[in-house]
C-alpha cells in the first residue's frame, strides 16, 4: 500500500495557522510584556506623556497702557515789529532763527535776533550807560565776535560804541539819523545822566565823547569850559525882552553808527522756529504781529479722554514708540486741561531728553506707553501654570502631582505674581502650555 501524502490544501492551512499564532504572540507580547510570579501574564499601566514644566522666577512686573500722542514744537509766541517802515522781507515757515539771524526786513533794513531776557527799550550807545538791557546787547556783541569782553554791570564806553559800529557794518545797517530840537546836536538817549552833546576828542573811537559820564562841553584843546550864558547889558540874567526876541535855532540833524535803536533788534530767550507768517511784504511794520514762532525743542502732547490716569502725574516716566519702531524714554512735564465746545479734556506734555532721537519726526502721531502699575522683584509664573481649586483659590502643581496653594497678585498679559509657603525662585511647576 502506498502511504498517502498530505495535499496542498493542508500545507496552506498549516501555514495560515502558524502565521496566526505568531500574530497572536506579537499582540500578547505588546499588551503583556512581563509575566506574573506564577508564570502567567499581567498587564502594566499605560505610560503618561511628559508634562511641560516652568520655573518660578523673580522679576519686575509692569502693567502698561498705550495712548496716541502728537509731536509738536513747544512754546508758541508772536513777534511784533516796533520799527517804522514797510515790511520788505519775512522768513519762511520752518526757518530756525538763531542769535544774529534776520527776523524780518523793514525798508530793506534787517531786524536782528539777540538772545536774552530783557528787551531793548531804549537807544544804547557809548555814553556811559548801564543796565540789564545793556548787558543783553553786550553779551550778544561778544557772542557774535564784535566785542572782546563786557563784565555784567559794566558801563558803555568807546569799546562798546566801536563794537556796535562793527555790528552795524556787518549787518548792512544804515547810520541812524538823530535831531536835537535845541540845535545842540544829537538828542542822545534817556540815561541816568545828561548826554554831553560835545564833539569827539581827537583820536577818539567812534562814539567816544571823551569818556563815560563826562560833564559839560569840550573845547578844541581838550580843556573843559563852562557854557556861555547870554546876559543883559548889566551882566545879570537874560531879560524878558531878550527872551521875547530870541529865535529858536533849527534842529541839527546828525547821523550815528555807534548806537543800537529799539526797533533794530528782537530779544528772545532762545533760538526759535517760525511756525506761521502773520504779515506779508508791503504791510506797515510798526506794531504789526509779523511771525508766530516756537521753541526748537520737540515735545509730545497727549490729549483726550483716553489719556491714562497714570500719565496725569508731573514727573512720571513714559516710553515713546517712534514710527520706525524705536522706543525712547520720556517724562511728563506739564499737565493741564483744554476746553473745546464746553468739554474739558486732559492735556499732557511729554518731554524727550534725547532730542536726537526725534530727528525727522517734526509732527504726526506717535504711541506713548504709560506704566499704570508696577511690582518689583516678585515671584511670577505664566498664567497657564495656575490651577483653580474646587474650594476656591489657586495652586501650582509639582512634577509629582503635589498641589501647592498660592496667593495671586498682579496679572500681566504673560505673567502672574504668586506667593505662599513652599513657593520659591527656581521651583519647577507644571504648566498647561
Amino acid at each position: 500500500m502506498r502511504t498517502a501524502r498530505p495535499g496542498r490544501r493542508a500545507v496552506v492551512a498549516a501555514g495560515v495557522a502558524a502565521a496566526s499564532l505568531v500574530a497572536v504572540g506579537a499582540l500578547v507580547t505588546t499588551a503583556w510584556p512581563s509575566g506574573s510570579s506564577d508564570g502567567g501574564a499581567s498587564p502594566t499601566a499605560v505610560e503618561r506623556p511628559a508634562r511641560a514644566t516652568v520655573e518660578v522666577t523673580r522679576e519686575d512686573l509692569v502693567v502698561t497702557q498705550e495712548a496716541q500722542g502728537v509731536v509738536e514744537f513747544s512754546g508758541s509766541r508772536e513777534i511784533k515789529s516796533s520799527r517804522p517802515g514797510t515790511i520788505t522781507w519775512l522768513p519762511d515757515v520752518g526757518t530756525v532763527l538763531t542769535r544774529g539771524s534776520t527776523v524780518l526786513r523793514t525798508d530793506d533794513q534787517p531786524v536782528v535776533l539777540f538772545l536774552g531776557e530783557t528787551p531793548l527799550y531804549r537807544t544804547l550807545d557809548g555814553s556811559g550807560m548801564r543796565g540789564s538791557d545793556v548787558d543783553v546787547v553786550a553779551q550778544n556783541l561778544v557772542a557774535l565776535g564784535h566785542l572782546a569782553a563786557f563784565p555784567p554791570g559794566d558801563v558803555t564806553g568807546p569799546r562798546f560804541a566801536a563794537a556796535v559800529s562793527r555790528w552795524r557794518t556787518a549787518n548792512g545797517l544804515r547810520p541812524v539819523e538823530t535831531a536835537s530840537p535845541d540845535g545842540a546836536g544829537p538828542t542822545g538817549s534817556q540815561t541816568d545822566h545828561e548826554p554831553t552833546g560835545a564833539p569827539a576828542l581827537p583820536g577818539a573811537v567812534d562814539g567816544d565823547q571823551g569818556g563815560a559820564g563826562a560833564e559839560g562841553t569840550a573845547s578844541t584843546d581838550g580843556e573843559s569850559q563852562e557854557p556861555v550864558v547870554p546876559t543883559d547889558d548889566q551882566g545879570g540874567e537874560p531879560s524878558a525882552a531878550a527872551d521875547a526876541g530870541a529865535v529858536e535855532p533849527p534842529p541839527v540833524r546828525t547821523t550815528s553808527t555807534t548806537s543800537v535803536q529799539t526797533g533794530e533788534v528782537v530779544v528772545l530767550p532762545e533760538d526759535v522756529r517760525v511756525s506761521a507768517v502773520l504779515a506779508q511784504p508791503g504791510d506797515a511794520a510798526e506794531g504789526a504781529a509779523v511771525l508766530r514762532v516756537t521753541s526748537t525743542h520737540k515735545v509730545i502732547r497727549l490729549q483726550g479722554d483716553d489719556v491714562p490716569s497714570a500719565a496725569v502725574q508731573q514727573g512720571g516716566e513714559v516710553t515713546v514708540l517712534l514710527p520706525g519702531g524705536a522706543e525712547v524714554p520720556g517724562t511728563v512735564t506739564e499737565v493741564g486741561t483744554t476746553s473745546e465746545a464746553g468739554d474739558a479734556t486732559t492735556s499732557v506734555l511729554v518731554d524727550v531728553a534725547d532730542q536726537e532721537t526725534l530727528t525727522g519726526v517734526d509732527s504726526g502721531p506717535v504711541t506713548v506707553r504709560v506704566t499704570t502699575e508696577r511690582h518689583d522683584q516678585v515671584l511670577a509664573v505664566p498664567p497657564a501654570a495656575l490651577l483653580a481649586l474646587r474650594e476656591g483659590g489657586h495652586a501650582l502643581q509639582l512634577e509629582d502631582g503635589t498641589l501647592v496653594p498660592v496667593e495671586t497678585g498682579m496679572f500681566t498679559d504673560t505673567r502672574v505674581e504668586v506667593s505662599g509657603d513652599g513657593v520659591h525662585e527656581g521651583l519647577k511647576v507644571v504648566t498647561a502650555s
